[in-house]
């Protein structure tokens, strides 16, 4: 963002209360753990017990675990904007990470949750409503404090996001289609219709998975982790039919120099690159700008 000038990229202004990926989890009494400056983490409970007793916890008191610090750091953030109104007026605020259903149970259950669903799938089916009531209310109870400058959209990796919240399903990628469709696609949708239509995000290989994300009645768009791990050849045109946009897609140096990304994809993409220097970012954003 402050290179933005000299590059003259069109990412959005964005700030956020980033605190990783424990925020939901935590309302749950999720042990967090934090080692210098890295982003905190959960270490899941020891035992089927403990992560019962996790669930008892009320999803409809927000203030919980590391969400008062999330309060917290927004209302200091409107504070100091207060002085700077012309950085104010251009900046999104917007919501942290709040993870989904899955990945919030996965980091309370640990990696048991996967033959949960095979072995045990009560753990899967009491703990899932639950997670999903917490997400929604966290959601909602921090509307007053996000100001997104444009209606029906987020801003999460620093890119406008068609929808009002942006699911992330990285543990989805490790179950079938058939049981992500039967146990964890109706709490995806529920979230995503709840706060009037959302995105979901994965990371990886999920050519497997990603048409029965597609096919949610309130998907708005999807976010990629590494969309290059992907066959964006058959990915494309079934979002392209939904009207679907895609977000980060990644082009190589030479499809953006020449301009041939425009082709292959021409519509309801966003792109990003990941550039070796400064000088390269700003050629290839040039010529880009150039050929499109």
């Amino acid at each position: 963002i402050a290179l933005r000038n000299e590059l003259n990229d069109d990412l959005p202004l964005t700030i956020r209360a980033n605190y990783g990926t424990v925020l939901v989890a935590s309302l749950f009494g999720a042990r967090v753990e934090q080692v210098e400056d890295n982003p905190p983490w959960v270490r899941s409970f020891k035992s089927l017990d403990e992560f019962h007793a996790s669930l008892e916890s009320n999803p409809d008191d927000i203030y919980q675990g590391w969400i008062p610090k999330v309060f917290d750091l927004y209302t200091f953030y409107h504070q100091v904007l207060n002085d700077y109104p012309n950085l104010k007026e251009c900046l999104n605020i917007t919501l942290p990470d709040l993870q989904g259903p899955i990945d919030t149970l996965e980091l309370l259950r640990g990696s048991d949750i996967f033959s949960d669903f095979l072995i045990d799938p009560e753990i899967v089916t009491e703990s899932l409503p639950k997670i999903t009531r917490a997400q929604i209310n966290i959601a909602n109870g921090l509307k007053k404090l996000v100001v997104e400058k444009e209606e029906g959209y987020n801003h999460q990796h620093g890119f406008t996001i068609k929808g009002n919240l942006l699911i992330r399903n990285d543990s989805s990628m490790m179950l079938s289609p058939d049981l992500y469709q039967e146990y964890v696609a109706p709490f995806d949708q529920e979230l995503m219709q709840s706060l009037g239509g959302g995105a979901i995000h994965s990371c990886g290989k999920i050519d497997h998975i990603i048409s029965s994300f597609l096919d949610l009645p309130s998907i708005e768009s999807f976010d990629f982790g590494q969309s290059h791990l992907n066959d964006m050849d058959n990915i494309y045109p079934l979002a392209r039919e939904r009207k679907i946009p895609l977000i980060r897609v990644q082009p190589t140096a030479e499809e953006l120099e020449t301009g041939s990304i425009c082709k292959k994809f021409p519509t309801g993409v966003s792109l990003f690159y990941e550039a070796k220097s400064f000088e390269e970012a700003r050629f290839l954003v040039q010529e880009y700008k150039k050929k499109k």
